[in-house]
């Protein structure tokens, strides 16, 4: 299976490369509209993040675990999601599989975990996830890897 990830936020093999100019304004135009799912069990965490993407313009729902992730993410049709792997009732991987088979549509994932195993990373980049990033993580980082992925998304659609 093709790994399509970028560990870190930085860009993957697939990631259309473009200069900070270029994506700034394609960033703003993109982020108008879009919706992301956030989904971590930490409620501190999930306000920060939520409020960080936020006040960078995008919409953002949020779910604290991963069936949560699934019923939220099968009524909101979010644009892009960013998951936690480890919570209570269905971790990330499990929750990004069966919206995965819901949603034929491809959306992109970001993973943000804890986790830097090397076991975790690469199953996720295999198998479900865009990009993986791990805590504590930058917050601009995270905004450029979901303008990059949004961007690759919806490269020539209006």
């Amino acid at each position: 299976m093709k790994n399509r990830c970028s560990a870190s936020g930085m860009p993957g093999p697939d990631t259309p490369q473009e200069t900070s100019q270029n994506m700034d304004s394609i960033s703003e135009s993109l982020r108008k509209k879009k919706l992301i799912l956030l989904v971590d069990d930490e409620p501190d965490l999930r306000e920060v993040i939520s409020l960080r993407l936020r006040t960078a313009g995008f919409d953002v729902v949020v779910a604290s675990n991963g069936r949560q992730a699934v019923n939220m993410a099968r009524n909101f049709k979010p644009d892009l999601i960013v998951m936690d792997l480890y919570m209570p009732e269905m971790d990330g991987h499990q929750a990004i599989e069966a919206i995965r088979k819901e949603i034929p549509e491809h959306f992109p994932v970001i993973i943000l975990t804890a986790s830097n195993e090397m076991e975790d990373v690469m199953n996720a980049c295999v198998n479900e996830a865009d990009a993986y990033l791990t805590k504590p993580f930058n917050p601009a980082e995270l905004i450029k890897t979901a303008d990059q992925l949004l961007a690759k998304k919806f490269q020539g659609k209006k």
